[in-house]
């Protein structure tokens, strides 16, 4: 009898992945799809433009902003002029998607030329922005050239918290009036918080605020600590997680939900132990990988709190710093302990923020890690998955 070839399964193509998607996410699986396409062939599809250092708030936590003797100092702030340069450099890139940072974005002098310049290649433009410098004259142009969502930081829900955590008590006022202004204009946008001591409090109202309003609310809790980060600003670092937890209200998981999730981590986890599987290599995120960084002095990095590779495009092809630094972080080996760690889950795994902590690539924060914080439970865990260990391997 002859032997039968065994052929590989047809890889659908991205048409018969589109087609068969149902109606309502159609969108989301384009989306999906184009990210892990382009995350594979290294083709950068997102760049991030930090525009400027200058704000208008003074927040505690943040490692960005600078006073304009100090941006001076170090450079000045690049023209609209350059950036629509590095923009077509971008272009020519393959890059699709911006998002226009800071500092706050809207404070530099050729915001409006940056903004149309782009917008004549492509309309995928999200702005992060903190929303206190949103005028009429912005609004307008949002209406004829709406961006494809504006990102807006609400750092708290009252006049108090802004002077206490940002130094200006009437931002708060501007902000609520912004957001006003973007929902009577169907401008798309959506709320996120970063939850810091001062502002922990302030978590419901921030929360309820984005229901009333039908946005997307977002939360951040574990800050990233530079060279530059001062006593104020680790004293200012994470709330403790579980009243965040608390704060945002969310519902309690059945306890047959928690234990099949926890069950479904356990196997993964020994899996990857009795294999002895190692990390993939390289920054297993969207940096350098789809997703550029030019920072306000017009270094390339791979992401907004990642300046461990930095490249001049200033003074180099941007293409070649691109290639040159997708090449430096494929060769990295990223946090091989937290790869086969029970605790994963609990963790901030962003690779970035650990090695802000530790400068050194592959060895987690005593900070960040859960184990640190909860030791004695965390000990506890872990004996009862090595008991388990054997029968997960066997499921």
């Amino acid at each position: 009898m002859g032997c039968v070839p065994v052929t590989e399964p047809k890889k659908l193509s991205l048409f018969d992945i589109l087609r068969n998607a149902p109606a309502e996410r159609k969108t989301e699986t384009f989306k999906n799809v184009m990210t892990e396409i382009t995350m594979a062939q290294r083709w950068p599809q997102n760049a991030v433009l930090e525009l400027l250092p200058l704000c208008n708030l003074k927040c505690k936590m943040c490692y960005v902003r600078r006073d304009p003797e100090e941006a001076a100092r170090l450079g000045g702030v690049i023209s609209g002029r350059e950036w629509c340069s590095i923009a077509d450099q971008c272009f020519d890139l393959g890059v699709l998607n911006f998002t226009l940072t800071g500092g706050e974005c809207m404070l530099h002098p050729d915001f409006f030329d940056i903004y149309n310049h782009i917008y004549d290649h492509t309309p995928f433009i999200t702005l992060m922005t903190n929303a206190g410098l949103i005028t009429e004259e912005h609004i307008a142009l949002f209406r004829r050239r709406t961006p494809y969502r504006v990102v807006i930081t609400v750092y708290g829900s009252s006049r108090e918290t802004y002077q206490n955590l940002c130094g200006n008590a009437s931002a708060y006022d501007r902000v609520m009036q912004s957001l006003k202004m973007l929902r009577e204009n169907s401008i798309p946008f959506y709320i996120q918080m970063t939850v810091v001591k001062e502002n922990v409090n302030d978590v419901p109202q921030v929360m309820q605020l984005a229901n009333e309003m039908g946005v997307q609310f977002q939360y951040m809790d574990s800050l990233t600590c530079y060279d530059n980060a001062t006593p104020e600003t680790q004293h200012n670092e994470s709330a403790d997680h579980a009243l965040v937890i608390e704060k945002l209200g969310k519902p309690t998981r059945s306890e047959e939900q928690i234990q099949e999730s926890r069950r479904q981590i356990e196997k993964t986890i020994a899996r990857r132990r009795a294999k002895l599987i190692p990390p993939r290599s390289g920054i297993p995120c969207n940096a350098a990988r789809n997703t550029l960084v030019i920072n306000w002095r017009g270094f390339m990095q791979p992401c907004t709190v990642l300046d461990a590779y930095q490249a001049n495009v200033r003074r180099e092809s941007l293409r070649t710093a691109w290639l040159e630094m997708v090449s430096w972080a494929d060769s990295l080996t990223v946090l091989p302990e937290c790869y086969t760690c029970i605790h994963i889950t609990k963790c901030v795994s962003c690779m970035a923020q650990h090695y802000n902590d530790t400068h050194e690539f592959g060895k987690p924060s005593p900070r960040l890690c859960w184990k640190m914080k909860h030791p004695e439970e965390a000990a506890r865990l872990e004996a009862e998955f090595a008991a388990r260990e054997t029968e997960l391997l066997n499921d």
